[in-house]
């Protein structure tokens, strides 16, 4: 019996050397998705959050990240005419429900604006979105702006997005 314990106590000591010894190993493992890969490479991000004290009582933390798109709205040269964006959505708190959305490519988002929500775990957002970016009409005076407004109504389940007049 004693034998058997010590079997079972060294067994445990090991096992649990051997999780700790693993938080102090790096891993070589290659990320093959692109769309991430591009994120965490080019992206750029805004929190959200700092941008309204309605969003403190949303119970959703929202990250927008973009990426630039080169094409050729500046002539004689390549440069940034839209981004790629992404929505990331969490609820406060660690471990909790969490999504990242692709709202698609377009010119630039060129103001977002926090809006009341009554409902819990719902954020409420108004987008504004032009059709080319800042750095493109900067360089290029012959661009047209045209802009578009939309609503969001967000939470870690999906995205509801609604074209405003």
């Amino acid at each position: 019996m004693n034998r058997l314990i010590v079997f079972v106590s060294c067994i445990l000591l090991f096992f649990n050397s051997n999780q700790a010894q693993s938080r102090l190993d790096l891993r070589n493992s290659r990320i093959e998705n692109a769309t991430l890969v591009e994120i965490l490479n080019y992206a750029e991000m805004q929190n959200l959050n700092k941008l309204s004290d309605k969003s403190k009582s949303s119970e959703l933390d929202l990250r927008l990240y973009s990426v630039g798109v080169e094409g050729s709205c500046i002539p004689d040269t390549h440069g940034i005419c839209s981004y790629k964006y992404y929505l990331a959505v969490a609820e406060q708190g660690v471990g909790l429900n969490q999504a990242v959305f692709f709202l698609g490519e377009v010119g630039e988002i060129t103001k977002v604006q926090w809006l009341e929500s009554s409902q819990p775990y719902l954020a409420r957002l108004q987008l504004e979105i032009s059709n080319y970016s800042n750095y493109g009409f900067e360089l290029n005076t012959e661009l047209v702006r045209k802009t578009r407004t939309f609503e969001l109504n967000v939470s870690t389940r999906s995205i509801k997005i609604t074209a405003k007049k």
